[in-house]
């Protein structure tokens, strides 16, 4: 999911919406131009997911399978 950022701002933003959860990201891309990606989520597991997956991007920790 965040495979295109060499880098990722740590201001990211999320929203809840009656429908779900929309996650909103900033940063740079290993082209070194800056990029932003809006997910939308329905399920809260996927949410979460991602933003634990978002976490380990920005603190560089091993990902967890």
């Amino acid at each position: 999911m965040f495979e295109h950022f060499k880098e990722i701002d740590k201001d990211s933003t999320f929203e809840i919406v009656s429908n779900g959860w929309i996650l909103r990201v900033s940063g740079r891309s290993h082209d070194d131009e800056w990029i932003d990606l809006a997910c939308v989520f329905s399920s809260r597991a996927d949410f979460v997911s991602a933003l634990t997956k978002l976490e380990q991007k920005i603190k560089g920790e091993p990902r967890v399978v």
